[in-house]
């Protein structure tokens, strides 16, 4: 079954599930392990658990790999597959990326959350390790850089569910949340409740787009 995110017809919803399901499992597992270990120490003692030392290599691997999640790397990821003629994917990343966006600041409205880098220095009066990218802040609740990662992760799965690069995706998908721990700007839940804001989010703009290119408009360019 050929699946070109440029074809005149894009499969089915739960087709495109099916196809993918080995990834969806490894995700849905590495999910459940998280929500595992948050249930059992709590948001503060799996931060320690999880970021337990750093050091300069790491340092400089996270500062620079948590960016992974941030609106640039979204809309560059987007501009590349649209010159490279994958255009509905690219204009379904865009999508997904502001909708979950949208959905991570709401979630940062309706909380006050105290990130990590404020919650450990100002509340419980204990060193962290914090790097220049390093947020501060109430707003820790959920990770928007999470949500995007996930959301850019789980369009790739959809539009190349057999594609032999979708382990590479989960697991740099995976790191991008791990970042956000480890630059000390969000806790476990922050993370693992982006993760589900991104999905969310992309499955929405997938079934949005299996509507809009059901018949491909004339417009479109490619």
């Amino acid at each position: 079954m050929n699946f070109n995110p440029n074809q005149r017809k894009l499969y089915p919803f739960p087709d495109v599930l099916t196809a993918a399901k080995p990834y969806w499992w490894l995700v849905t597992g590495m999910w459940l392990t998280g929500f595992c270990i948050l249930c059992v120490h709590g948001s503060y003692h799996s931060f320690t658990k999880l970021v337990p030392f750093n050091s300069a290599l790491l340092d400089n691997f996270f500062t620079y790999f948590t960016h992974v999640g941030d609106g640039l790397f979204a809309i560059a990821l987007a501009l590349i597959l649209f010159l490279l003629k994958y255009r509905r994917i690219a204009f379904a990343i865009v999508f997904s990326f502001l909708l979950s966006g949208l959905f991570a600041q709401i979630g940062k409205k309706l909380t006050v959350a105290p990130r990590p880098s404020k919650y450990f220095t100002d509340i419980v009066h204990q060193p962290v390790h914090t790097l220049p990218v390093t947020n501060w802040g109430d707003t820790s609740f959920p990770s928007g850089h999470s949500a995007t990662a996930f959301a850019l992760l789980t369009m790739l799965l959809l539009f190349f569910p057999k594609s032999k690069w979708n382990l590479l995706w989960i697991l740099l998908a995976f790191l991008a949340g791990y970042s956000r721990m480890y630059v000390a700007s969000h806790f476990l839940d922050d993370v693992l409740a982006g993760a589900s804001t991104g999905v969310f989010s992309a499955f929405i703009c997938y079934i949005i787009s299996l509507k809009i290119f059901a018949a491909k408009p004339r417009w479109f360019p490619g």
